[in-house]
């Protein structure tokens, strides 16, 4: 017979099984240079195996409508347009297919269904060409960059870059994650996130985590919303340097081009490192334990979303004097 606390345990065992099953394989992919790019060269080469998803356009906004997008809703969006169609109600038999129709449509489907009322948000991460990359750089303390908010393309999708051309949109100063937003509330997400206190690109100064103080709702069309959550961070960023891992972060210098002039700005960043430590099986797991995660379908098209709110609360309590969602830390740093 499985009493409660027979099952407690258990659970904590599985899930202990888990993580150090999760974080061992991050350690090897992460240290493996030709294991990333050959599962990058895989993916451009053959797309990503999934079945292709479809929806009408109008199932997909009254999907969205139905999870609490629209009105006066913050809505943060994370996209793929890959192995995703659209079917139009107004054309019969006019499909979507191609990247840029499917981006386009999608991007004026958000447009229409947040009206004027929302703030609609979508990560708009810079590309910089002189940039070796994330997780290849290594001491990156003389390496500057350029940023500017209006020129530099994102590296995040194709929807989000045509929201970043698109009018109204205005995009954020800080030169990492940065993120665009139109509506009655971008310039309050996105005041002063760029200053002299080297701020980090999640942490108290930043969209993300005025997204969670104004209730907002993150959400992920095509794509699963754990492996796109950059709000997650929120918590780690806001801990700051109570955060229990002895050098999380780094600094990085860059120069913002705001206006005409171009000045050199210093911000921090977690160390990459440590992205050999995080679980996002075990997170992912726990959100749904919680009732935090909801995963669902418009058509066949995956949509997943969550409270910004909620997950951040759920964040700051379980990683009270711990690290959570990073485990075992200590073997990350180890070998440099």
């Amino acid at each position: 017979m499985n009493c409660p606390t027979h099952q407690s345990l258990t659970t904590r065992l599985a899930d202990a099984l888990r993580i150090a099953t999760e974080v061992s394989c991050r350690q090897i992919y992460f240290r493996s240079h030709r294991l990333m790019e050959w599962r990058s060269s895989r993916l451009r080469n053959q797309g990503s195996p999934g079945a292709p998803q479809k929806a009408t356009c109008n199932g997909l906004g009254e999907f969205l409508k139905g999870i609490g997008v629209g009105g006066n809703a913050v809505v943060m969006v994370h996209t793929s347009v890959r192995d995703v169609s659209l079917i139009s109600d107004e054309q019969p038999g006019r499909v979507f297919l191609q990247p840029i129709e499917v981006a386009s449509r999608l991007l004026s489907l958000l447009v229409e269904v947040i009206r004027e009322t929302g703030t609609l948000v979508m990560p708009t991460h810079p590309f910089y060409r002189d940039d070796p990359g994330y997780f290849k750089g290594g001491d990156k303390s003389q390496l500057v960059l350029t940023y500017d908010p209006v020129k530099t393309p994102c590296n995040v999708g194709l929807t989000n870059e045509l929201f970043r051309l698109s009018p109204g949109a205005r995009r954020s100063l800080h030169p990492l994650q940065c993120v665009s937003a139109r509506g009655p509330l971008a310039e309050d997400l996105l005041r002063d996130n760029l200053n002299r206190n080297k701020p980090l690109p999640h942490g108290v100064d930043s969209a993300y985590y005025r997204i969670c103080k104004h209730g907002g709702i993150v959400v992920s069309i095509g794509v699963p919303l754990i492996e796109y959550f950059t709000l997650i961070h929120t918590a780690e960023d806001l801990r700051d340097a109570e955060w229990p891992v002895k050098n999380f972060f780094r600094e990085r210098r860059f120069r913002v081009r705001i206006g005409g002039s171009c000045d050199e700005w210093t911000v921090r960043e977690r160390c990459p490192l440590f992205v050999r430590s995080i679980c996002e099986g075990q997170l992912h797991r726990d959100l749904l334990r919680e009732g935090l995660l909801h995963e669902g379908r418009a058509g066949t098209i995956r949509v997943d979303w969550a409270n910004a709110a909620e997950v951040l609360e759920f964040l700051m309590r379980r990683n009270q004097g711990n690290s959570y969602p990073y485990f075992l830390t200590g073997w990350a740093k180890w070998g440099g």
